[in-house]
């Protein structure tokens, strides 16, 4: 008897084996799968060994080329894994590879409907509407960054509300807490018309909460070892209920705010305005009602459709763009010089008196280059989606049936070695004057990329932009950075482990003082003046004054001496450097609104007055200083743009205006701004 079943086993297993042989046989090549479970031990056993999915790959892709097939369970998926065989596949033949493969967990949710596993022509229908919903929301334009900002501002007000609480000048939290509500309401706003504030806020987090613990262990294993027949057996079943614990949640709660909506409308308390929707909700029941009055065809406009589409947008516009923030403020805590690099390149575009907008895209180069190096590095999605073939095609010349799975590897294209040196390694300056952003492909390509690529886009630059601006993000005391190691090996999407950060306002105006001499020529008899342009920092003018007045003796010997021997060897006494040192000026600024760059440039006519001397002696001083100093520059601007200067010499509170200065002169102005006088 045991002999028979294990003639029966051997039996089934060869045959297995040669029916995966044989379809091996029409398919690029790739590792040797075992039959039954495909290369799904091979996942395993790399995840025992430290390996991550996006490694596997890669191994193969050194192995197998560019094109090779992995068998996930008993279907094969082609994996295109460079960049330009994905153009010529998904973009160039993109109709071809519009197909979808549907699990069984995301069917049973969705009941074939939605806009990401959907396919067909109820996908063309639903992707082609949204689309157009969006860009009507201003999707890409400034009526999209308007909404964004506003989001912005109300979540960085609660933040700064948290720091003043706290009675410090930084406060502690897990960054999810400052951008989970925030990229939640950009969506939330879009999708049913309202934030998430304090009236909802519990709800949300709930849902969070639960959409997270599912995302965190989910792996693509999963989309092929459950299905209608093993989720009825022990283990199996509560896996699945675990897993599509949150998706049945969230489609249960925008079903509830579809219905509200449907009621007050009925009842007049809402009003639907069909030509201006305020949200997606407002606009697709729109468009059922139109085409119910006009009894046009209804497609696959219903409810159920409305919902899931909701559903889908809401999960995956939000958890995508989260998920890259949190991990570019890890890279960030990591390489804390890119931080300050990027906050100065911001503070010289700004001023630090405005918010980082859209169309200052093209004077932040670093700071898009952050952005990109983030998506390139964080690549959130480990597996990408699988696509179907719809028709027989050509791919890097081999032939691929029809219904074929097949996808483009993202994360191994933005990992390749060969076009990103040091792959693994956060280094944004790669950016800076080359054309690799544009194999930076993290929305996908082709017919079938991501819905809201240019909402997602928008919300990492101004988010990330306005938050560096406002904020230095630091190492709590007495902890390590955070670890770059992702929560999950084999999960289906990148996600980082638990960590908390300090948030410290840097948004407090400081006093910049740059004075711009000339070199004095020798022949006046003057000293040779120092170098071009100096620069020094004051967090506080009265520092500043304070400066000056323990810098007064010497200030006044050098520049009566100057005098003295501009003016002929005349003899200057004490009394005439006490007369006419009371005349002598200091440019000061005053600025009533915290928001307000101020920026003053005194040319070198206004500089040197001294009053009620001899004709000769004040021209004797005019002369001098004009021959001195070009201009003296005195600006309002954030503490963040000196927070790390690079160059050690001028930090905040440093007493020194510069080394080496055998003279300075600070004028008058010309009354269009308070002056004090240094006594």
């Amino acid at each position: 008897m045991l002999l028979q079943t294990a003639v029966v086993v051997v039996s089934i297993y060869a045959f297995v084996a040669y029916l995966v042989h044989q379809k091996r046989k029409n398919l690029p090549p790739g590792p040797t799968p075992w039959p039954l479970f495909g290369n799904l031990p091979d996942f395993f056993f790399g995840s025992l060994q430290g390996k991550n999915t996006v490694q596997l790959l890669t191994e193969w892709k050194k192995n197998f080329g560019g094109v090779f097939t992995v068998w996930l369970g008993s279907m094969p998926v082609v994996n295109v894994c460079d960049y330009k065989t994905t153009i010529d596949s998904f973009v160039r033949n993109g109709e071809a590879h519009t197909g979808r493969f549907q699990d069984y967990m995301f069917r049973a949710m969705r009941n074939g409907y939605g806009v990401i596993f959907s396919e067909g022509p109820l996908w063309q229908e639903q992707r082609r509407f949204t689309l157009h919903v969006l860009r009507n929301f201003g999707l890409g334009r400034n009526l999209m960054q308007t909404r964004i900002l506003e989001e912005v501002e109300y979540s960085f007000g609660a933040l700064d509300r948290k720091i003043e609480k706290s009675g410090k000048q930084k406060v502690v939290i897990n960054p999810a807490e400052l951008l989970d509500p925030l990229i939640g309401s950009i969506i939330n706003k879009i999708l049913t018309g309202c934030r998430f504030d304090e009236s909802n806020m519990a709800e949300f987090v709930e849902l969070k909460h639960s959409l997270d613990k599912s995302l965190a262990s989910l792996s693509f294993i999963d989309g092929v070892l459950l299905n209608e027949f093993t989720t009825k057996l022990p283990g199996f079943k509560q896996r699945s209920q675990h897993l599509m614990e949150a998706g049945i949640a969230i489609i249960a709660k925008l079903k509830k705010t579809v219905e509200q909506r449907k009621v007050q409308i009925a009842n007049g308390t809402y009003l639907l305005e069909a030509d201006q929707p305020n949200d997606y909700i407002d606009a697709y029941l729109s468009e059922m009602e139109k085409r119910r009055a006009n009894h046009d065809d209804m497609g696959y406009f219903n409810e159920d459709s409305l919902v899931v589409n909701l559903m889908d947008l809401w999960a995956a516009g939000m958890e995508t763009t989260i998920l890259t923030l949190c991990w570019c403020l890890i890279y960030l805590l990591n390489a804390p010089e890119v931080q300050d690099k990027a906050r100065m390149e911001i503070l010289n575009c700004t001023g630090g008196n405005r918010d980082v907008e859209l169309d200052d895209k093209k004077n932040l180069p670093y700071l898009s280059a952050v952005v990109t190096e983030t998506q390139r590095l964080a690549s959130i999605v480990t597996f990408n989606l699988i696509h179907k073939t719809t028709t027989k095609t050509v791919v890097d010349n081999y032939m691929i049936p029809e219904g074929t799975s097949i996808t483009h590897q993202i994360s191994v294209i933005m990992s390749n070695e060969d076009e990103f040196k040091g792959p693994l390694k956060f280094n944004p300056d790669r950016f800076i004057g080359t054309k690799l952003e544009q194999q930076v492909i993290a929305f996908g390509v082709g017919k079938r990329s991501c819905l809201g690529e240019s909402l997602a886009r928008a919300e990492l630059f101004l988010i990330l932009g306005n938050l560096l601006q406002r904020y230095k993000i630091s190492v709590p005391n007495g902890q390590k950075p955070p670890s770059t190691e992702e929560l999950n090996v084999v999960g289906v999407m990148h996600r980082c482990k638990s960590y908390e950060c300090a948030f410290e306002k840097v948004m407090c105006y400081i006093y910049r003082v740059t004075i711009e001499p000339r070199v004095v020529a020798s022949r006046m008899g003057a000293l040779v003046g120092p170098p071009p342009k100096y620069v020094t920092y004051w967090e506080d003018l009265s520092d500043f004054i304070d400066y000056l007045q323990r810098m007064e003796r010497t200030a006044k010997n050098t520049i009566f001496e100057i005098a003295y021997k501009r003016l002929g060897n005349r003899n200057v006494t004490d009394g005439f450097k006490r007369t006419h040192w009371n005349n002598l000026k200091t440019i000061l600024v005053y600025c009533s609104a915290p928001n307000i760059l101020t920026a003053i440039s005194v040319a070198s006519d206004t500089c040197g007055v001294i009053a009620e001397t001899s004709r000769s002696a004040k021209e004797g001083f005019v002369q001098l200083f004009q021959s001195t100093f070009d201009c003296l520059h005195v600006e309002f601007l954030s503490q963040a743009a000196v927070s790390n200067s690079n160059t050690s010499m001028y930090q905040i509170g440093d007493k020194r205006l510069w080394s080496k200065m055998d003279y300075w002169y600070l004028g008058q102005g010309d009354g269009a701004v308070p002056d004090i006088t240094v006594p």
